[in-house]
């Protein structure tokens, strides 16, 4: 009986395979499992730029209706429209290479002989000129345009702002700091000590010197016949 037990037992080192009807189910559940992963990155990968597309549109709808009240508006103000989206570059040079930068302002206007450019803004901070990234857009098409002032609407407060800018660019040297006045020169302790001990000792040899010549005068007036 032993020996037909000892028979039947597997060697420890024989490796167990399984059947193929009990491998199907594992086999389908990791190639569904591999699928819908698949399918889920792309349907995510889809969905993020959907939604960024769909925002970039709604962006440029929402410019879009800003930028057609404020022609409305500028011809209500008397301005008479010249241009669209006027284009102007600049060289900007970098080390000892020289590029061109591509700018467009939103409206090229005239009023009364005198031609304006106007940018048109909306929102809760482009229209701010404390807002530093519509400052220094300004600030770089009165550069590139060669003019002072450039109208700024404001389509969420529905107002048209001056902006105006120095025709010349500030001097550095005025910005520097000043430096504070030098403070005057101290005297040396060992001078100031020096000093005071002349001083006492001339006031004080005074008053001896007077004692001595009465002494001398009484004691002359003692010794004469």
């Amino acid at each position: 009986m032993n020996a037909d037990v000892a028979s039947i037992r597997r060697p420890a080192n024989d490796l167990v395979i399984m059947d193929a009807p009990n491998m199907l189910p594992i086999l389908l559940l990791t190639i569904g499992g591999v699928i819908i992963a698949w399918v889920s990155i792309r349907w995510a990968h889809w969905w993020m730029k959907h939604r960024d597309t769909k925002r970039r549109v709604a962006v440029a709808k929402r410019a879009q209706r800003a930028e057609n009240y404020a022609e409305q508006l500028a011809e209500h103000l008397g301005y008479t429209i010249v241009g669209r989206q006027v284009g102007k570059s600049y060289a900007l040079s970098v080390g000892q290479e020289t590029f061109l930068v591509e700018l467009r302002i939103d409206l090229l206007l005239e009023k009364d002989g005198q031609f304006y450019l106007a940018e048109v803004k909306s929102g809760t901070k482009a229209p701010d000129i404390q807002h530093a990234p519509t400052r220094r857009q300004l600030l770089e098409y009165a550069y590139a345009f060669d003019v002072s002032e450039i109208l700024l609407f404001d389509m969420s407060s529905e107002v048209v702002r001056h902006i105006r800018f120095p025709v010349d660019p500030p001097d550095p040297a005025e910005n520097t700091p000043k430096s504070p006045p030098a403070p005057p020169p101290e005297a040396p302790i060992g001078l100031l000590f020096a000093g005071l001990v002349l001083g006492l000792g001339a006031a004080t040899i005074e008053p001896v010197d007077a004692w001595l010549h009465q002494l001398s005068a009484l004691l002359a007036q003692t010794l004469s016949p």
